[in-house]
């Protein structure tokens, strides 16, 4: 299906076979077979946070990584954010080839739509974590303690 690299330089393949499928059924219930969630599923991929992800992508990549002697914790820390987001399309597109020839174009023609919605969801929960930052650090308490209040007595 398609190649994406970690940090340490390492190259991934992500693609789903029945075994593969299989094991994200059994172990995350994420059911590839049925062709009548085909679309529910990349739609639920959209509003999947990182670790999310992370855990189909962990599935998905498991035999690789054993085989390279890496867990899944060294992966995880090994995937950048570009990684990450390059192993997401190709997540969508592995899941996408894994459905029905007679489905795909429908699906297809969906995903920039499915793509857009992950990042328009990431984008919007950076920028609330950015604002609630931005609001503590400016609210009247911020960055002061008893010692240096005003009324504050000096110590001695």
């Amino acid at each position: 299906m398609g190649v994406f690299a970690d940090k340490a330089g390492r190259e991934w393949r992500v693609e789903i076979d029945l075994g593969v499928a299989l094991d994200l059924k059994d172990e995350l219930g994420l059911d590839l077979g049925d062709p009548k969630a085909a679309g529910e599923r990349l739609a639920a991929l959209a509003d999947a946070g990182p670790f999310a992800v992370f855990d189909i992508l962990w599935v998905v990549l498991r035999e690789q990584a054993q085989k390279a002697g890496v867990d899944r914790k060294a992966l995880l820390k090994a995937l950048s954010p570009e990684a990450l987001a390059r192993a997401t399309d190709l997540l969508m597109g592995a899941v996408l080839f894994f459905t029905r020839p007679r489905l795909r174009p429908t699906l297809e023609a969906r995903m920039p739509a499915i793509l857009g919605a992950i990042d328009a969801r990431l984008a919007a929960e950076a920028g609330a974590a950015v604002d609630a930052g931005i609001a503590r650090l400016t609210s009247p308490n911020s960055g002061t303690d008893s010692a240096a209040s005003p009324g504050a007595t000096p110590a001695g």
